[in-house]
């Protein structure tokens, strides 16, 4: 299992964006993001295509958009950048 790790400033502009959306548009984000995880858990390098090297990763998983750096020795997933689209 990889651990998921979010980038602060990603996570503090991410959370900033989401609280601007309605409510039924939030529920859309914490489903796509609940999906995702579960998938970065276990199989991040199968996620998205691969950018600059094959451990950078950008993924659309809509309305979410994630560009990932994986880490396949410590096995972590760091989130580098996150969009609502």
């Amino acid at each position: 299992m990889y651990q998921i790790q979010w980038e602060p400033d990603v996570l503090k502009r991410f959370t900033e964006a989401f609280d601007q959306l309605n409510k039924t548009d939030q529920r859309r984000v914490m489903d796509s993001l609940d999906d995702t995880d579960r998938l970065l858990a276990t199989k991040p390098m199968e996620m998205g295509e691969s950018r600059n090297t094959p451990t950078n990763r950008t993924l659309i998983h809509l309305p979410v958009l994630l560009t990932i750096s994986v880490d396949l020795r410590l096995q972590t997933v760091r989130i580098v950048d996150a969009k609502v689209l």
